[in-house]
């Protein structure tokens, strides 16, 4: 799992160089983008609205997956002997995945 994470981290920080780079000399001289279409003013609300629509959407999904999860943690039979394979591979990953939700959920705070 480190190595995976060492080798796409090599990998993935020179792209985003690379493409934030290009980005931004493609600007020219105003090295700022306007996020209104034809940089006229109030354009760029309809479009603000549907990606935070989208956004609580997602948070949305994180929550009831950690109820997902957390029922099914609570739920589980104590003896081995009576749990199916992908139960015990669910357990296993649960609290990466609870993680990640609860840190996708904690970010969206901040939009």
């Amino acid at each position: 799992m480190p190595k995976t994470f060492i080798v796409a981290l090599a990998f993935g920080l020179p792209v985003f160089g690379i493409l934030s780079l290009i980005g931004w000399c493609s600007l020219g001289d105003y090295h700022h983008w306007f996020f209104d279409p034809l940089a006229e003013r109030g354009k760029f609300e309809p479009h603000a609205k549907r990606y935070q629509t989208i956004a609580t959407l997602i948070v949305t999904l994180s929550a009831a997956s950690v109820a997902f999860l957390a029922n099914f943690l609570v739920n589980i039979p104590a003896d081995k002997q009576l749990r199916s394979p992908y139960s015990l591979k669910l357990e296993a990953v649960a609290p990466q995945a609870m993680s990640f939700f609860a840190s996708a959920s904690y970010l969206r705070s901040f939009l």
